[in-house]
């Protein structure tokens, strides 16, 4: 487990809340995209843990759902 400090977290958010980051986008795009997105606004070090969460916590969720229908 791992921690990202607050003051990244609540940047993160504010971009999720006003657009800037877009959850569909993020999904489109491949993994090594994806973490350079997200260095942005978690930085280098928390970019690939915040990564991989991302894809065990929505994609295969996501890849779940469709197998099942």
């Amino acid at each position: 487990m791992f921690c990202i400090p607050k003051h990244l977290v609540d940047l993160f958010l504010g971009k999720l809340k006003d657009g800037t980051v877009n959850p569909a986008k993020l999904a489109e795009m491949g993994s090594k995209e994806r973490r350079v997105e997200l260095a942005k606004y978690v930085g280098e070090a928390n970019a690939e843990k915040t990564n991989a969460l991302f894809e065990s916590k929505l994609l295969l969720k996501n890849q779940q759902k469709g197998l099942v229908s």
